[in-house]
C-alpha cells in the first residue's frame, strides 16, 4: 500500500507543479496559494477514496459534507470581513469557526461532556 500512496503523492506533485504553471504568472502569490490548497483538496479526496478501497473502510459523506460546509462558511465570512487579515479579523473567524463547530454538530457538547466525566 506504500506504493499507492507514494503514486498519490507523485500525482499531488503534478498536479501542484501544473497549477503553480498556471496559476502563478496570473495571480502571483495567491495563484500559488490557491494551487497549494486545492492540490491539497484533491489529494485529501484521494486518500478518502484510497482508505475506503484498500482498508474496506466505508466514508462518511455527511460528516465530510459537514465539514465542506463549515470550511465554506468560513472563507465566506473571512472574505466579507473588510480589514480579514488583521487581528480582529482572524479573532472573528475563529470565534466563528468554534460556533459553527457546534451549530453543524461536528462537535457534540453532550459527547465532550460525558468524556469528562468518565474521565473525571
Amino acid at each position: 500500500s506504500m506504493r499507492l500512496l507514494n503514486q498519490m503523492a507523485l500525482g499531488g506533485i503534478v498536479v501542484n507543479f501544473s497549477m503553480n504553471l498556471i496559476l502563478i504568472p496570473y495571480y502571483k502569490a495567491e495563484g500559488a496559494a490557491i494551487a497549494t490548497l486545492m492540490t491539497q483538496g484533491i489529494t485529501a479526496i484521494a486518500q478518502v477514496f484510497l482508505a475506503t478501497r484498500v482498508f474496506g473502510l466505508t466514508a462518511n459523506f455527511i460528516q465530510i459534507g459537514k465539514l465542506l460546509l463549515f470550511a465554506a462558511i468560513l472563507i465566506i465570512i473571512h472574505q466579507l470581513l473588510p480589514g480579514h487579515l488583521d487581528l480582529t479579523g482572524l479573532l472573528i473567524v475563529l470565534s466563528s469557526g468554534v460556533i459553527l463547530l457546534f451549530l453543524l454538530r461536528i462537535i457534540n457538547l453532550r459527547e465532550i461532556l460525558q468524556l469528562l466525566k468518565e474521565r473525571a
